[in-house]
């Protein structure tokens, strides 16, 4: 055990200089995720990609987060980061200097471009265009890192069932990102009963009934109505926690 403390602190003394780790406890998390960190033969790509990053204008608490959490990342071929930033760039235009920038790198490191690739050709199957998917991405990159069977569904949903243009969800990509089991087809379920019952509520579109939070939609829908409809309350918990 001490032996493995003292190897922590010698790496942590080699990446201290970075200052991309606060503590011992950052670094051990780091080794948990990916072992051959400690491995100093990775130490000089290690060096170069913090280099890499810092030029293109990431913190050290930036770098720090995406070391964190995805330590794997950082002892890639500098070819490999610089593939992905250029990405970010020029086919996503997103700006260095944009608070996406980190989030849409992190969103195509992630995956390989295998299933980039095959998500991006499932919007395009519904009709989008290239600069609504750069849209989508720019507000919200995490998007493109759906599994498919996600995106379908969202899409089929949105576009097939309540006709959404791809313009309205590409600007509005925060509706992607929403659960469709735990948040949209059970707060739908909550108004379509109010309409049939034709009962007066309130008229917020879909994209803002959403964005609610759940206490906020219980408030707006669900409680004014606890005497005419008695069970829409528990049975849309049900649907939520089911």
């Amino acid at each position: 055990m001490e032996k493995y403390f003292s190897t922590v602190a010698n790496v942590n003394s080699k990446i201290a200089k970075w200052r991309i780790f606060g503590s011992d406890e950052d670094v051990v998390k780091a080794i948990k995720r990916v072992v051959w960190l400690l491995s100093f033969g990775t130490h000089h790509i290690m060096e170069t990609n913090v280099l890499l990053l810092r030029n293109y204008g990431f913190s050290d608490m930036m770098i720090k987060k995406i070391v964190l959490r995805n330590p794997n990342s950082i002892t890639q071929k500098p070819e490999w980061f610089k593939d992905f930033l250029h990405k970010v760039e020029k086919d996503f235009r997103v700006t260095p200097d944009s608070a996406t920038f980190l989030y849409g790198f992190r969103a195509l490191a992630c995956q390989k471009q295998s299933t980039l690739e095959k998500n991006i050709g499932i919007f395009k199957s519904f009709g989008w265009s290239d600069d609504q998917i750069v849209e989508m991405f720019r507000k919200l990159p995490h998007c493109v890192t759906f599994s498919e069977v996600r995106i379908e569904k969202a899409l089929n949903l949105y576009m097939k069932e309540l006709s959404f243009e791809p313009a309205y969800l590409a600007s509005r990509p925060a509706l992607l990102a929403c659960s469709m089991e735990n948040k949209v087809v059970p707060r739908m379920q909550v108004l379509n009963i109010l309409d049939e019952k034709k009962l007066e509520r309130r008229k917020l579109a879909l994209y803002p009934v959403l964005m609610l939070t759940e206490s906020k939609f219980i408030d707006y829908f669900v409680l004014p109505y606890k005497d005419q409809i008695p069970d829409l309350h528990e049975s849309h918990k049900k649907l939520v926690t089911s």
